[in-house]
């Protein structure tokens, strides 16, 4: 299942991997939740979470999740009410965030294996994992970077295996309006394609259904309600 959230857009210009921005990385890794939970998600924090983790199925079986941007590690707090024994790989390039996962989730360090990289270019294992969950994460990238992502989703998933994205979408027009935009302003910036930039860019969801299906995946079919879902496998 894919499920993608319309919420509010954030822009954030500051780019990754330069010291000042480790700093505040660190900063934003201590009130990251306490953020989420008032002014992204402020009438929504538990819907969207109870939504984004209904992806992984109620079970007792250790079953191999990637969750990609991982960050704190806000929706494991879910996905553990589902499957308690889940086997977690997360994968995030900010150690901050990712030393408040292990903080969060100190009495399950055994179930996670956790990777200090960007997941553009980290190792991923083909057929490996059952499901592979992305939240708030894959809208900071072009249409042809999140193609490229999807395919890798596509490739670590095993035969039957299910993607669960939590996002947010906009209009074409307004898709237009902010791929053009950034367009203009990313030229001659290293690195604007491999999100080194935290720029939003919410794509419509008929762009991102097409990235899917070029990407392999099935039986793509969306909803509306609270959250726009939209949900598929790998065949």
């Amino acid at each position: 299942m894919y499920e993608v959230f319309n919420t509010h857009s954030m822009t954030h210009t500051r780019p990754f991997g330069s010291e000042r921005s480790e700093a505040c990385n660190a900063v934003l890794a201590e009130v990251w939740e306490d953020f989420v939970m008032k002014e992204w998600l402020p009438n929504s924090y538990d819907h969207y979470y109870t939504l984004l983790s209904s992806g992984i199925p109620e079970t007792q079986a250790p079953i191999e999740i990637l969750d990609l941007g991982c960050g704190g590690g806000i929706e494991f707090e879910w996905i553990f009410t589902r499957a308690p024994n889940a086997r977690i790989t997360g994968v995030d390039q900010s150690e901050p965030m990712l030393d408040c996962l292990r903080e969060k989730y100190a009495n399950r360090l055994d179930q996670f294996e956790l990777i200090n990289e960007s997941y553009l270019s980290c190792n991923l294992e083909q057929k490996r994992f059952d499901y592979v969950v992305t939240s708030m994460s894959v809208h900071y990238f072009r249409p042809p970077v999140r193609q490229q992502i999807y395919v890798r989703i596509h490739h670590t998933l095993k035969h039957g295996g299910t993607y669960v994205e939590g996002t947010y979408c906009v209009s074409p027009e307004e898709e237009e309006s902010k791929l053009s935009n950034f367009e203009r302003s990313s030229v001659g910036l290293e690195g604007a394609d491999a999100g080194r930039f935290k720029v939003n860019l919410p794509l419509q969801t008929q762009t991102i259904t097409t990235l899917l299906i070029n990407a392999g995946f099935e039986s793509v079919e969306w909803t509306n309600g609270k959250a726009w879902v939209v949900t598929g496998n790998k065949p």
